[in-house]
């Protein structure tokens, strides 16, 4: 037992201390939220609109090979190991059923919005969120005939993402690229990202390559990136495992390419640098870094993952203070590891800088009085290098300087004549 301070005691103790401060610690931001369907799945280990936590291919066993949950999981693991919080649907016969049974009820907590509750049910909170083969299509406006909505998969998943701090992954139409352009300009999220076209993976059970969506391949994509570099690279230029692309996209470097007008209108692509030039690295690699956002400052898909990273750890961290006694000592300890954790990340190449401070005009008395305190931060990703240029000039001095030289030669008499 120890002695209190209104307890007298005359002697020595240690008195352990029991308030050892947290530490931010990152989270998994690879994690895939999958919703599809799987027709001859084992509905007693896949039973419908509930999470199934899936970390190998082996535990897939029992899906059947129809549907679309199959083929998007072969195509993830195709590229790299994660988490996958699968949502199984049931299957429809007419487009308008099976969309509305893949968006399923927010009250019910069925189709996508089963990943609300994949944290708490399989402790896994997903962060890329696909349902491939339901992301294309644009639907008919019922009020207004021959008119195309937004895509309500993508609409129903946008919300998800933004509470889950993700991003979703959605194929475009792959009919032609100027139908993926009407498709993108539906949406100005910095957690859309778009792909144009579709991708060649292999399905074992037709021993053969298929056209398949590119969203799951490129959910593994960003897995093995974020497995093999960390979360804070872009996924863009780094190699994908496939058979190629369901239609051939042109790069020749210059503006007028069709890989350079699809990121123009920021969809992301997959091109081949030696196919497409007759040289250079070869192998199929994504191209393209960028969101749908409309705000310039986090249209770049990797550094808003960075942010969603560093905001997932400062939320977890400080719960540890949440309804403490706000002395001097507790706001020192809440800037500090704030702080030391922005040094960390920066040593590391997370951000290229970070700073926390308590501002006195947002912690006013009133404020206090109620418990409200707030800090100042401004942790900084830096954005890839997107753009490359050189400046090139011609210099004449060189000829002046060449002139130079063979005069010294000369004088020097040290000329001699080619054999």
């Amino acid at each position: 037992m120890t002695a209190t301070p209104l307890q007298f005691f005359h002697g020595s103790q240690v008195v352990e201390g029991t308030q050892a401060i947290q530490s931010p610690v990152l989270g998994d931001q690879a994690a895939v939220g999958l919703v599809g369907t799987a027709d001859g799945a084992d509905n007693a280990k896949f039973p419908f609109n509930e999470p199934i936590l899936i970390q190998n291919p082996t535990a897939a066993a029992g899906l059947g090979t129809a549907g679309t949950l199959p083929q998007a999981i072969a195509d993830i693991y195709a590229q790299a190991g994660c988490n996958v919080v699968m949502i199984r649907v049931p299957s429809a016969v007419d487009l308008d059923t099976q969309l509305a049974n893949v968006i399923g009820s927010a009250s019910a907590q069925t189709g996508v919005y089963g990943l609300l509750s994949a944290a708490p049910v399989v402790g896994v909170k997903p962060k890329t969120l696909i349902a491939p083969g339901f992301t294309p299509q644009r639907v008919a406006s019922v009020s207004a005939p021959g008119v195309l909505g937004a895509n309500p998969v993508v609409a129903a998943l946008l919300p998800i993402a933004e509470s889950l701090r993700g991003r979703v992954y959605a194929s475009t139409p792959s009919t032609n690229f100027t139908d993926a352009f009407y498709w993108a300009a539906d949406w100005g999220s910095d957690r859309v990202v778009a792909f144009y076209p579709n991708v060649l993976t292999w399905a074992e059970s037709l021993a053969a390559y298929i056209n398949a969506p590119a969203d799951a391949t490129m959910a593994g994509l960003l897995a093995k990136v974020q497995n093999t570099k960390g979360f804070w690279w872009s996924s863009s230029n780094q190699l994908i495992d496939i058979g190629g692309t369901s239609s051939p996209i042109n790069f020749d470097n210059s503006y007028a390419c069709l890989a350079n007008l699809l990121n123009e209108n920021k969809i992301a692509t997959i091109i081949n640098i030696q196919k497409s030039m007759g040289n250079g690295i070869g192998g199929w690699r994504r191209w393209g870094n960028t969101n749908l956002s409309a705000n310039t400052a986090t249209q770049f898909e990797c550094v808003r993952t960075t942010m969603d990273a560093i905001f997932d750890a400062l939320d977890v961290v400080s719960l540890q203070w949440v309804d403490a006694d706000p002395t001097p000592q507790t706001l020192a300890d809440m800037t500090f590891a704030a702080q030391q954790f922005f040094n960390s990340l920066k040593n590391q190449g997370v951000i290229i800088g970070g700073k926390v401070w308590l501002d006195a005009n947002d912690n006013n008395a009133q404020q206090m009085s109620q418990g409200i305190y707030c800090w100042r931060i401004d942790p900084t990703p830096a954005a890839p290098m997107q753009t490359i240029t050189y400046y090139s000039q011609l210099n004449n001095q060189y000829y002046t300087d060449e002139l130079t030289s063979l005069a010294s030669i000369i004088n020097a008499g040290t000329l001699t004549t080619g054999a």
